[in-house]
């Protein structure tokens, strides 16, 4: 928490009004959030991006004492939120994603609206001193294109140096993907497989990655027949066999 400032916060409070704001909402706050009411009380964070098993991980503003009084009993009153559940900021640009504490634990609580409601929720952290922990700088990802020239000219360095950085793997309608497998470089295809390259991934022409890969070994084969175990095109085509091979054992298999 002592590396992130605070822009907008509210009025200093004091102990007697957190505890009046406790007795109207019939809710004891717990100890590291009335800390924190105490010493910062509320605003917007200068890091607000957070870890979320949902694409929902940014932090706009975590209310002062009175916005969480207010928010809460609209939450309670119009949005059937469970009053087990504190809201005590919001994320994500959207006025219906929540941050809540529920049993001291933090969760994301959010409204979708697909012809009828469905209300959503998801463990971020189990305190909202762990939750202010876990607050992250968003780190620039690398310009796609560079990525792309680094797997065209098979510079396996700089590859894992874009994907340590979170380089999106699926950008320009997953050309990462198709280049890797039109350059036949199964050294860095084992690379973004390990990165978390989806394996149902499609490729050119909506053919599935692991088709892609089975006619690369079934061309290879043909041109070991044509060409012969011994002849030097022969001998690459049993190195690429047998590389292509193993992608395919180890993660298609």
């Amino acid at each position: 928490m002592a590396s992130i400032t605070w822009k907008k916060q509210g009025t200093k409070v004091t102990e007697d009004q957190v505890r009046e704001a406790e007795k109207a909402l019939d809710y004891e706050f717990p100890p590291d959030l009335r800390a924190f009411l105490l010493t910062v009380n509320g605003g917007v964070p200068s890091i607000r991006k957070f870890a979320s098993p949902k694409d929902r991980n940014t932090l706009d503003v975590v209310y002062d004492l009175d916005e969480i009084v207010r928010r809460a009993r609209q939450c309670w009153e119009e949005l059937d939120l469970p009053h087990s559940m504190l809201p005590f900021a919001e994320g994500n640009g959207d006025e219906h994603d929540f941050l809540v504490l529920d049993d001291g634990k933090v969760r994301l609580w959010w409204i979708i609206e697909e012809g009828y409601r469905k209300d959503r929720t998801c463990l971020i952290a189990d305190s909202f001193d762990a939750f202010l922990g876990m607050l992250q700088k968003t780190i620039a990802k690398p310009p796609h294109d560079k990525f792309v020239d680094a797997i065209c000219f098979g510079d396996i360095a700089k590859v894992k140096k874009f994907l340590a950085q979170g380089v999106d793997l699926y950008a320009n309608n997953n050309e990462a993907v198709f280049q890797v497998l039109n350059s036949s470089n199964w050294e860095i295809l084992a690379l973004l497989l390990d990165a978390g390259l989806d394996r149902s991934t499609a490729v050119s022409s909506g053919v599935p990655m692991k088709r892609s890969i089975e006619l690369k070994l079934e061309g290879q084969q043909d041109l070991l027949r044509i060409a012969g175990p011994d002849n030097p095109h022969g001998i690459k085509a049993k190195q690429a066999i047998a590389d292509i091979e193993a992608i395919l054992a180890k993660y298609f298999s």
